[in-house]
C-alpha cells in the first residue's frame, strides 16, 4: 500500500503513512519514508511537523531525511525550526545531514553550528558541507580544516601513507560537469566517487597492516 501511494503521489493517505512511521518496525518505517519522499509536497513536512514534537525518537530519526529530500522552502524553513527545538545530539547531526542537502547558506550555518557544537563524530555531516559548500562556492571558516581531517587516513603504518580523499578530484568534477545537471546529481556523483575512494584507501589500509610473508 505505502509503495503504491508513492508511485501515485497520493496525498491523501499521508496521514496513514504518518501513523504507520510511528510504529517502531524498520522494514514499515523505511516504506512509509519512501513513499512520503515520493508524494514529496508540503503537505508531508506540515504533517511530519505536527507529529514531531510528541513522536517518539525513532519516528524523528526515520523522518529527517524527509526535510533533505523533499525540496521547498517549507521544508527548509521547517527542518531548521525542528532543529533548533531538538536536544538529542544524534538526531541533531542526522537533521543537519538532512538539511544540507536543501544547498541553502541557511542550512549551512545551521549544520556547521552543530559540528562545532556537538562533540562526537560527524565525518560524515562534515564531507557533506564540504561538498555543499564547494558546489554552492560557500565559504565557511572551517572548510580547509574540514579537507584537511577528512582527507587524512585514519591510521598509518610503517610511516607510509594511506591514499587519501582528495578534494580537489570534486572540484574538477563541478567544473567539467554538465551544466544541466542539477546540484542532486552532482552531489550523487561525488559520494560515488568517495566511496571508490574510501574503498581503495581501506584496501590500502588492509594490505599495510597486514605482515610481510
Amino acid at each position: 500500500m505505502a509503495r503504491m501511494a508513492g508511485e501515485m503521489r497520493y496525498e491523501p493517505v499521508i496521514p496513514l503513512l504518518i501513523k504507520k512511521l510511528l510504529c517502531d518496525g524498520e522494514i514499515l518505517s523505511e516504506e512509509c519514508d519512501s513513499a512520503l519522499t515520493k508524494i514529496g509536497t508540503d503537505s508531508v513536512i506540515r504533517a511530519v511537523r505536527d507529529a514531531a514534537p510528541q513522536a517518539p525518537h525513532y519516528f524523528r530519526l526515520s523522518s529527517s531525511g524527509l526535510f533533505g529530500d523533499i525540496h521547498s522552502d517549507l521544508a527548509l524553513s521547517t527542518g531548521l525550526e525542528l532543529l533548533s527545538l531538538e536536544l538529542d545530539p544524534d538526531q541533531r547531526t542526522w537533521l543537519a545531514n538532512a538539511l544540507v542537502d536543501q544547498f541553502s547558506t541557511e542550512a549551512v550555518d545551521a549544520a556547521q553550528a552543530v559540528v562545532l557544537e556537538d562533540a562526537q563524530d560527524s565525518n560524515d555531516l562534515n564531507f557533506n558541507l564540504v561538498v555543499a559548500c564547494k558546489l554552492m562556492a560557500y565559504e565557511v571558516p572551517e572548510l580547509k580544516q574540514w579537507e584537511r581531517e577528512l582527507a587524512e587516513p585514519r591510521r598509518r603504518f610503517a610511516g607510509r601513507d594511506v591514499p587519501s580523499l582528495d578534494f580537489d578530484d570534486f572540484d574538477d568534477l563541478h567544473e567539467d560537469s554538465d551544466p544541466r545537471r542539477t546540484p542532486h546529481e552532482l552531489v550523487a556523483m561525488i559520494r560515488v566517487r568517495a566511496v571508490r575512494a574510501r574503498s581503495t584507501r581501506s584496501a590500502a589500509t588492509a594490505n599495510l597492516s597486514c605482515p610481510d610473508d
